[in-house]
């Protein structure tokens, strides 16, 4: 049987992530911040962090690969939306299908420093 493929849009704008679901509603997921000319993220729910990346597209595309369904769906559950601006202000955006939660044998991915 197949699976529902559920996708959303990741935008680093402000020094911040944000998520769009399919119904356009917008989230702040977390901190987006440059050191040493490298990009580093941490976003507030779970702590999920990373560091070390050459762009924001490719910060946001791990965000991606390291997040869920169940934990993007929350988040739009869970927090307020946001104004469409993010859109406007955004330096980076990537189109994401985070894998299925109960689909995963996958090892969580370690987090590196902050």
């Amino acid at each position: 049987m197949a699976t529902k493929q559920h996708t959303y849009t990741l935008y680093a704008a402000n020094d911040r992530v944000y998520a769009e679901n399919v119904a356009g509603k917008i989230v702040d997921l977390g901190e987006l911040r440059v050191r040493d000319e490298r990009y580093a993220y941490l976003l507030d729910a779970d702590g999920i962090r990373a560091e070390g990346f050459e762009t924001p597209a490719a910060a946001l595309q791990d965000i991606g690969r390291r997040t869920t369904f169940l934990y993007l769906d929350g988040q739009f559950t869970a927090l307020p939306g946001v104004g469409r601006e993010v859109r406007d202000d955004a330096t980076a955006s990537v189109r994401v299908a985070p894998r299925d939660d109960a689909a995963s044998d996958a090892e969580p991915v370690p987090p590196t420093g902050l």
